[in-house]
């Protein structure tokens, strides 16, 4: 049913709820799983503008996708974007071979969040796919469905 799974990560804790509901969906459906990290040139400032430090964050949030999928037998296609989160997910999705995207609700928070709206809100209303939304806290596996919302 599932063959490519796009799994947005910013190495929150809402999106590592998203990462086990999304490793559970892979294995039942033997997918390749597509991490992914958007760089938001609005956070670059917070990254202190040096590349070695945004290699490291991009991989240090991308990297235990990588490694939990290979200890479950899975392909796993790391990727890195730049631009505006919602927007970057959607293009992918709509430019790449996927079937599911599963993406917390809540990640990276503060003002703007609030005034501009949520990302996994924007990938809902723009997503070419259907769009599995995880609630922190959900329990992964035991759990899918207990607090997950589709669209």
């Amino acid at each position: 049913m599932y063959d490519e799974i796009l799994v947005p990560t910013d190495g929150s804790p809402g999106a590592e709820s998203a990462i086990d509901h999304a490793l559970h969906i892979a294995r039942q459906n033997d997918a390749t799983l597509h991490p992914l990290y958007v760089v938001d040139p609005a956070d670059m400032g917070d990254l202190g503008d040096e590349p070695a430090e945004l290699r490291a964050q991009c991989s240090e949030v991308t990297q235990p996708v990588l490694e939990a999928a290979q200890e479950a037998g899975l392909k796993a296609e790391q990727h890195v974007l730049e631009g505006t989160p919602n927007e970057r997910i959607v293009e992918y999705a709509d430019g790449a071979p996927i079937d599911l995207i599963v993406m917390g609700t809540h990640g990276k928070s503060g003002l703007s969040r609030v005034l501009l709206g949520s990302t996994a809100e924007r990938v809902v209303r723009n997503a070419p796919v259907p769009v599995l939304t995880i609630q922190h806290g959900s329990e992964g596996e035991a759990g899918v469905g207990n607090e997950t919302e589709a669209a």
